[in-house]
C-alpha cells in the first residue's frame, strides 16, 4: 500500500512539473513572436496594422489647382509694356471765321493722318480677387498726309468774294495721355489670361501743320502752327496674354480711345491772323490701336 501511494504521488507531480513548463514555454514564444513582429514592423515601417484614410485622385488634383492658382493669383503688381500701331480716322477742324478785319474763314476743314505708332507703360494692382486699379501714360505720334478745306472770303459789303479748296500740307500730331483706371482680368488657364480695362484722364497734345496751298486765293501761302493744348480723354482695352513663366507673359492688344476738343492755337495767313474772334479747334481725337505687350507679375 506505501509503495502504491508512493508512485501515485510521482505520477502527479511530474504531470504537474511538465504542465507547467509547457505553459511557461508556450507563454515565451508568443511573448517572442509578437516582440519580433514589432521589430521587423519599426524596421521596415510597415504600418499596414494601421487603419490608412484614402484620398480621391479628383479631389486631390482640385485641392492642387486651387492651391496653384492661389500661389500664381499671389501677386498682387504688375508692370505691362506695349507697342503697336495706332490709326486715325480723318480729323475734323472746327469751322473758323470770318474774321471781321481780314473777311477770311475756313470751312469743312479736315485732317487726312497716316497710321503712326502706339507705346503704354502701365502699372496695376490688386483691389480684391482679379480686380486691378491701373495707372497709364502713354505716347501715340501720327504723321499728316494733307490737309483738306475750304478757305473763302467775304466781300465788305457782304456776300461771298472768293474761296478756294486747300492743297497739300504736311506735319505730325503727338498724344500723351495719363490715365487711371480698373482692370478685371479672366484666366482661362494657367497660361492663358484675357485682361479687360478702362480709364478717364487727361491728354496733352502737341501738333504742327505746315505749308497747306490755297491755289488761285489771293496771298495763297498759308502756314498753321498748333501748340500744346490739354484734353480729356477716355480709354478701353483688351490684352490676350500668355504666361512663359510664373511672373512674365506675352501677349496681344486691341485698344480705342477718344479725347474731345482739342485747342489748337492761332491759325495764321502771312502773318496775319486768320481769324481774332477764335482758335483753331479740332474735333475728337480717335485713335484705334493694336499690337504686342509685355507684362511682368510681382
Amino acid at each position: 500500500m506505501p509503495r502504491t501511494t508512493y508512485s501515485v504521488t510521482k505520477t502527479i507531480l511530474m504531470t504537474s512539473v511538465l504542465a507547467g513548463s509547457c505553459l511557461v514555454a508556450g507563454s515565451a514564444s508568443a511573448d517572442d513572436e509578437e516582440s519580433l513582429d514589432s521589430w521587423m514592423k519599426r524596421t521596415t515601417g510597415d504600418q499596414s496594422s494601421e487603419p490608412v484614410a484614402t484620398q480621391d485622385p479628383v479631389a486631390s488634383s482640385a485641392v492642387k489647382g486651387i492651391n496653384d492658382r492661389e500661389t500664381y493669383d499671389g501677386r498682387s503688381n504688375y508692370f505691362r509694356l506695349r507697342a503697336g500701331v495706332n490709326m486715325m480716322p480723318d480729323l475734323e477742324l472746327d469751322d473758323l471765321g470770318p474774321d471781321p478785319v481780314s473777311l477770311v474763314g475756313l470751312r469743312d476743314a479736315k485732317l487726312k493722318v497716316n497710321p503712326g505708332l502706339d507705346f503704354q507703360l502701365a502699372y496695376g494692382r490688386r483691389i480684391v480677387g482679379d480686380l486691378y486699379f491701373e495707372i497709364a501714360t502713354q505716347s501715340q505720334w501720327n504723321t499728316v498726309e494733307s490737309i483738306e478745306g475750304t478757305v473763302y472770303r467775304n466781300n465788305p459789303g457782304g456776300g461771298l468774294a472768293e474761296e478756294s479748296q486747300i492743297e497739300g500740307g504736311s506735319g505730325y500730331l503727338v498724344q500723351w495721355p495719363i490715365t487711371v483706371g480698373l482692370g478685371y482680368t479672366f484666366r482661362f488657364t494657367d497660361s492663358i489670361e484675357l485682361n479687360l480695362n478702362g480709364g478717364i484722364g487727361v491728354q496733352f497734345n502737341f501738333s504742327y501743320l505746315e505749308n497747306p496751298v490755297v491755289p488761285g486765293f489771293s496771298g495763297s501761302r498759308y502756314s498753321w502752327y498748333y501748340q500744346t493744348s490739354v484734353t480729356f480723354r477716355g480709354q478701353v482695352g483688351a490684352h490676350l496674354m500668355f504666361a512663359l513663366s510664373d511672373t512674365v507673359s506675352l501677349g496681344v492688344y486691341a485698344g480705342t480711345s477718344a479725347a474731345m476738343d482739342a485747342n489748337m492755337g492761332d491759325a495764321t495767313l502771312i502773318s496775319r491772323s486768320l481769324s481774332s474772334n477764335d482758335e483753331l479747334k479740332a474735333g475728337t481725337f480717335m485713335n484705334y490701336a493694336i499690337g504686342g505687350s509685355l507684362s511682368i507679375t510681382f
